[in-house]
């Protein structure tokens, strides 16, 4: 069987399927979800190009006319991130049908691609953290700074709130951490069965 023809029967790419149930996946589906995938793969580099620029100028100005130091450090913080996410979705491009690759293998690299970015997310959720930790001891000390013009029952209040505010931070970016580890393991999972495939 020629590598671009993988006509045999595998395992359902998305797993909506049960385990074991198998599904035939035809040379034309098979090259449909490869241009599927690298439209996509063009339509979310600009989108997440144009969010992170408007994420990234909010920010700035945030790190501009906040005063206290460390939520200012915080929003530049992010500032950065947002810089370094455009550098990258730039220099990386968009995945695309090379001239002469077949369908099979474009997925094949589509998954892989995939895989690298979700984890690449997962580390730049960790670099979030510093941002979260600055952001909550900013605020704490900014609050207390303001003691003496501040009732006593808001001040304190206000401490509790933004610490429940940090530990939810952190939870929250936990759970995508998580998930985001999950969706790499099964993108590597779909590379390796279609590699399987094309092999037989």
């Amino acid at each position: 069987m020629k590598p671009e023809e993988p006509q045999r029967v595998w395992q359902s790419l998305d797993r909506q399927a049960e385990p074991k149930m198998e599904m035939r996946l035809t040379t034309d589906q098979l090259c449909a979800m490869a241009r599927s995938h690298e439209s996509e793969n063009i339509w979310l580099q600009w989108v997440a190009i144009v969010v992170c620029l408007g994420l990234g100028a909010l920010f700035v100005y945030w790190a501009i006319a906040i005063e206290q130091i460390w939520v200012r450090l915080a929003q530049a913080w992010v500032a950065l991130l947002m810089a370094l996410v455009i550098w990258k979705a730039r220099s990386w491009g968009a995945r695309r049908i090379e001239a002469g690759e077949s369908c099979a293998h474009f997925m094949v690299r589509e998954f892989e691609g995939s895989r690298r970015t979700l984890l690449a997310i997962r580390w730049g959720i960790v670099l979030l953290v510093p941002w979260a930790l600055m952001s909550w001891w900013g605020l704490d000390v900014g609050i207390r700074a303001n003691a003496p013009h501040l009732d006593p029952a808001w001040r304190d209040q206000l401490l509790t709130s933004t610490w429940r505010t940090f530990v939810v931070a952190l939870l929250v970016l936990l759970v995508c951490w998580a998930g985001l580890g999950w969706e790499a393991k099964k993108r590597a999972r779909q590379a390796e069965e279609l590699r399987r495939a094309i092999a037989e």
